[in-house]
C-alpha cells in the first residue's frame, strides 16, 4: 500500500509550480492543504510552509497586499516556534512587502529586525540577503550611498558564499542605484552582469525582470527601438508566469517608447493594459502615472477635454 505524501512533499510540489510560473496552481495547492487541516490548525513546521507557499503565489504574481496577511500568519507562527530561521525569513519577506508597498519606515523596522537575527546567528547566507534588501530599500528612501555600501557588502558575501542566483539580484541593484544617477555606462555593465548568470541559471522571472530594466535604460538614451525590443521581451517573459508587477512596468514603458516615438494608438494601447491589469494589483502610485501618462497623450492629439480628465484622475 502506498504511503500518503506529507505536506512538506506537496510543499515542495507547490514550489516546483511556483518555480515553472504556475502561481495560481500553487496557491490551490496550499488551500487545499488548509482544507484538510481545518479551522484553527496546529502552529507548526508544516503549516509555516503552507502559508510560505501561500505569500510566494501573490509575491511573485506582483500582489502584496494579498501576500501580507499570509507572511504575518508566518510571522506569528516563526515567534511561537521560536525558530530563528523561520523569523529571519517572515521579517525579511515583511521586509519587502512593505518596501514594495512603499512604507519605507515599516520597511526598514522589518529588515533591521532580520539583519539582527542574521548577525546573531552568524548565517553569512542571510546576512547577504538582508543587506542586498536593505541596499535595495535605501535606494527607494533616496540615501543611494548607504544604499551602495549595504549592496556591495552583500555582494562580496555573495561571491564568497559562490551564490550566484542572489549575485545576479545584487547585480540588478546595483545597476539600478547607478540608473538613478544617470550612470548609464555603469548601469548597463553591472545590468549584463545580472542578465548573463540568470541566462546560465535559467532563471525566466529574474531574466525578465533585467530585461525590462535595461529597455528603461535604453529608453532614457533615447534608443527608442532597443528599448522597445527589451520590453516586448520582458512584458512577453511576465505575462508568460503572471507576474503582474512586471506586467505593469514594461506595458507602461512600452506606453512611454510609442509616445516618444509618434505611435498613439500602440501607446494608447499599453497604457490602457496597465489600467486592465493593475485592477488586480491595486498599486495607486502606477494608476497615478498612467493617468498623467494618458493626460499627456491627449494633449499630444489634442483632445484638450479627455487631457484635463485624465490629469484629474491622476491628481485624486
Amino acid at each position: 500500500m502506498m504511503s500518503m505524501i506529507t505536506i512538506k512533499e506537496q510543499c515542495d510540489n507547490a514550489w516546483k509550480m511556483i518555480n515553472s510560473g504556475d502561481l495560481i496552481g500553487a496557491e490551490h495547492v496550499a488551500n487545499a492543504m488548509l482544507a484538510d487541516l481545518g479551522k484553527n490548525p496546529e502552529k507548526n513546521d508544516d503549516v509555516f510552509r503552507i502559508y510560505d507557499v501561500l505569500a510566494f503565489s501573490y509575491i511573485y504574481r506582483g500582489m502584496p497586499k494579498d501576500a501580507l496577511a499570509y507572511t504575518f500568519i508566518m510571522s506569528d507562527i516563526a515567534d511561537f516556534l521560536q525558530n530563528p530561521s523561520y523569523q529571519f525569513k517572515s521579517n525579511n519577506i515583511l521586509c519587502l512587502l512593505h518596501q514594495e508597498m512603499s512604507l519605507i519606515d515599516k520597511a526598514l523596522e522589518y529588515g533591521n529586525r532580520a539583519y539582527q537575527l542574521a548577525t546573531e546567528s552568524n548565517n553569512k547566507k542571510n546576512l547577504s540577503t538582508i543587506t542586498g534588501n536593505l541596499g535595495l530599500i535605501y535606494s527607494s528612501a533616496s540615501n543611494d550611498q548607504l544604499a551602495l555600501t549595504y549592496l556591495f557588502e552583500a555582494e562580496q558575501t555573495a561571491k564568497a558564499l559562490d551564490w550566484k542566483d542572489h549575485l545576479a539580484v545584487i547585480y540588478g541593484n546595483i545597476a539600478n542605484v547607478f540608473s538613478k544617477h544617470s550612470d548609464y555606462v555603469r548601469s548597463l555593465e553591472y545590468f549584463q552582469y545580472s542578465l548573463e548568470i540568470h541566462e546560465a541559471n535559467n532563471n525566466i522571472k529574474e531574466k525578465g525582470r533585467v530585461l525590462g530594466n535595461l529597455a528603461i535604460v535604453y529608453l532614457a538614451l533615447s534608443d527608442f527601438p532597443r528599448a522597445i525590443s527589451y520590453f516586448e521581451q520582458a512584458l512577453e517573459i511576465h505575462e508568460a508566469v503572471d507576474y503582474k508587477r512586471g506586467v505593469l512596468s514594461w506595458a507602461a514603458g512600452l506606453g512611454d517608447s510609442y509616445k516618444d516615438v509618434g505611435d498613439f494608438s500602440a501607446s494608447m494601447k499599453y497604457y490602457n493594459k496597465v489600467i486592465e491589469v493593475n485592477k488586480d494589483v491595486d498599486d495607486k502610485a502606477m494608476e497615478a502615472k498612467i493617468y498623467n501618462s494618458l493626460g499627456d497623450l491627449a494633449l499630444l492629439v489634442g483632445t484638450y477635454e479627455d487631457a484635463f480628465l485624465k490629469y484629474s484622475c491622476s491628481l485624486e
